[in-house]
């Protein structure tokens, strides 16, 4: 399992934190002003999609017999302009801003 560092030490990675299904970041390092409040407000973001996308492909999975669980991450990118990342690996989660580098986590829920 990776540690917040190396993640953060990875090319274009701002932010790297590890947050429970709760919402509640369990532990966070960045290398922009990143206030605890916004970083609590970005745990609870990946709490709340992770929840909603396991009950959507455990859904999936009983409909078309397809192998969607356990969830094991997710994407996402946005915005105008320079584009930011998000990438969800278990209970891991990084920001990353527009770079060469594609971005890479490898933590398990617990």
């Amino acid at each position: 399992m990776a540690t917040l560092q190396e993640l953060l030490d990875l090319e274009g990675v701002v932010v790297a934190g590890e947050f429970d299904f709760e919402g509640r970041m369990l532990d966070y390092e960045a290398k922009m002003d990143m206030p605890e409040e916004m970083a609590q407000m970005a745990a609870q973001f990946c709490a709340a999609v992770s929840v909603m996308l396991n009950t959507m492909a455990s859904s999936f999975a009983d409909r078309s017999g397809m192998n969607w669980v356990p969830q094991r991450g997710w994407t996402y990118s946005g915005g105008s302009g320079p584009r930011a990342s998000e990438t969800v690996v278990g209970g891991a989660s990084s920001l990353r801003r527009p770079g060469p580098t594609l971005m890479s986590c490898s933590t398990l829920w617990t």
